[in-house]
């Protein structure tokens, strides 16, 4: 009983948060990174580009390499926490959290990386997706690319906070257990 009532608990908790935290946070960069940083790029992989540009380039330039941060940030807003903390030890309680959702996250990377393509997809043509996958910043059309991000983000908050919600909530409940 106090597993499934504690984790309802953390759903409902950790839904609060998400929406602050998908506007507070950019998608896909830091704030005023650039998204094609071709220095840190992955090679083209381009079986991948031809089949689906917008996961080709989302994968290549390590678009949705925020998930982590996110999940920390909102596990920490959480009164699930403060439980981490009593058990664990209040400066133990984050490296708990932090190795739990490190544990998790290959699992839900996949599918917020697909979500961001999808995102991607729908504000940008295949074409376009191909030319800044393979190209990167050298793409005639990066300037379209930053561009859509706020509208790109509005839709991966829409189709993505159930990935985050559910990742943090397996988290936090493998760190309480």
């Amino acid at each position: 009983m106090f597993k499934e009532s504690s984790t309802m608990s953390i759903n409902q908790t950790i839904r609060a948060f998400v929406a602050i935290l998908f506007i507070a946070i950019s998608f896909g960069c830091s704030k005023g990174a650039d998204p094609l940083d071709v220095a840190n790029a992955k090679p083209v992989d381009q079986a991948l580009v031809a089949s689906n540009p917008a996961l080709a380039m989302v994968e290549r330039f390590n678009m949705g390499s925020n998930l982590e941060h996110m999940a920390i940030q909102v596990s920490k807003k959480t009164h699930t926490y403060a439980m981490v903390a009593e058990k664990h030890g209040t400066s133990n309680a984050q490296s708990v959290i932090t190795e739990e959702i490190q544990k998790i996250l290959p699992v839900y990377q996949v599918r917020w990386n697909q979500n961001l393509a999808n995102a991607y997809s729908s504000h940008l043509t295949p074409d376009e997706l191909r030319s800044l996958a393979v190209d990167g910043k050298q793409s005639p059309y990066a300037n379209k690319l930053q561009a859509e991000q706020k509208s790109v983000g509005e839709d991966m908050q829409k189709i993505s906070s159930p990935i985050l919600t559910e990742l943090v909530t397996k988290a936090l409940t493998n760190a309480i257990n």
